[in-house]
């Protein structure tokens, strides 16, 4: 069984993209640059989806939509990431998602340990980070920490409503 398909019941997969031919370029240069294993389920998507859109549906009618870095925006993310900020500001992480906005989901060693945090792009001060899982698997295979995003999504979108 693989990472998709262990995937909770809470998510919704909407988008898979198959790596093309010329990934493996990408992914020799990632592995380059990684200064952590990279986790399982990072490496059974780059090695298989350029794409996974997933989205938790919410029945107030708007989804948490989270995409899945496949090898060419990973490794993109990942050299902005090491190249414009200290290891010491970001904590030892990599970027594993993004929320297609705003948001990026970082795997590693962050402001309360190792685990599964979200962050502003580019406010990458691990101090600012919100941890939801202790475990990429916890949270996309056990649901562990979809109830805080979920929390903070919201919270968020009420926020710039009064903002504006």
């Amino acid at each position: 069984m693989n990472f998709l398909d262990k995937l909770c019941e809470g998510f919704k997969i909407v988008e898979l993209v198959e790596s093309k031919s010329d990934d493996q370029k990408r992914l020799e240069d990632i592995y380059s640059i990684l200064t952590m294993d990279l986790p399982t389920e990072c490496k059974f998507i780059l090695e298989n989806y350029e794409v996974v859109t997933i989205e938790i549906p919410s029945p107030k009618g708007y989804g948490v939509a989270i995409s899945l870095l496949g090898t060419y925006t990973f490794l993109d993310n990942l050299r902005t990431l090491k190249e414009d900020y200290s290891i010491d500001i970001t904590g030892d992480v990599i970027p594993i998602g993004s929320d297609l906005g705003e948001l990026l989901y970082l795997y590693g060693t962050g402001n309360e340990g190792v685990g599964l945090y979200l962050a502003f792009d580019g406010d990458l001060d691990k101090n600012e980070y919100v941890k939801l899982a202790d475990s990429i698997s916890d949270f996309f295979c056990k649901g562990i920490g979809i109830d805080k995003l979920i929390w903070w999504s919201s919270w968020q979108r009420s926020r710039k409503k009064v903002i504006k």
